[in-house]
């Protein structure tokens, strides 16, 4: 039985056409609105500051990939694994399995390994959210605009972790 938290109140929805792959049936996603925000004290005053859910997750609440990708790269206690590279939003996997682990420990799926994370990547790439950086290997890169779904580019992310603070 699966259980699903009551919503507060309804938000709009926006019915979107999602970009699908040959050989599969055209389907309509519901997409609410994509505005999230940093939200807390600002940064100058505290080392902690936390992300407001975003609307892009699922209807139950559950944790998207790439938010989860999102939150251990603004987590300095996982740099060894993921790091941010350079100011375009590119990111690499230095420990893809770790990484993998680390997902599967989230989602309650021990058997998860880098194999079924990047498929799952995959996933994205014909959307608008993270592609793969070609003749890279482990490198991967947020195609959308952090600035307007966090309040931050990702240099700024990058910056911000480099310089101890943490988010979530």
């Amino acid at each position: 039985i699966v259980q699903k938290d009551p919503k507060p109140e309804p938000e709009p929805v926006v019915d979107k056409t999602i970009k699908i792959r040959a050989n599969s049936k055209p389907s309509k996603a519901r997409v609410m609105s994509q505005h999230t925000r940093l939200v807390g004290v600002p940064i100058q005053e505290s080392s902690h500051i936390q992300l407001a859910s975003s609307s892009r997750t699922v209807s139950s609440g559950q944790i998207q990939l790439w938010q989860f990708l999102l939150e251990l790269l603004t987590d300095r206690e996982h740099r060894d694994s993921i790091r941010w590279v350079g100011t375009e939003g590119e990111f690499k996997l230095n420990q893809p399995e770790a990484v993998a682990q680390l997902w599967g420990a989230r989602k309650n799926k021990p058997s998860m390994n880098y194999e079924k994370l990047s498929r799952a990547l995959r996933y994205y790439y014909d959307g608008d959210m993270i592609s793969k950086v070609h003749g890279k290997r482990f490198v991967y890169k947020f195609v959308c605009d952090l600035k307007q779904l966090l309040g931050y580019s990702a240099a700024e992310l990058s910056r911000l972790v480099d310089e101890g603070k943490q988010y979530f």
